[in-house]
């Protein structure tokens, strides 16, 4: 979460890193990289709730 943040914010100063080619590029991974690692953490904390039967019955299996 945190790469993809810190690439996004380098973008919007306008700080390209070495890997990329194009600054768009750049935001465009970075927000790829977010997106992952937040349904990553969404999805961990789902499974821990279902587990300990703490979310509402729309959601259990």
């Amino acid at each position: 979460m945190a790469a993809g943040i810190k690439f996004m914010r380098d973008t919007f100063f306008g700080i390209l890193i070495s890997p990329f080619p194009w600054i768009w590029l750049q935001f465009i991974v970075g927000a790829i990289f977010f997106a992952v690692s937040f349904l990553f953490f969404a999805g961990f904390l789902l499974h821990r709730d279902r587990k300990r039967g703490k979310v509402s019955e729309r959601w259990q299996k």
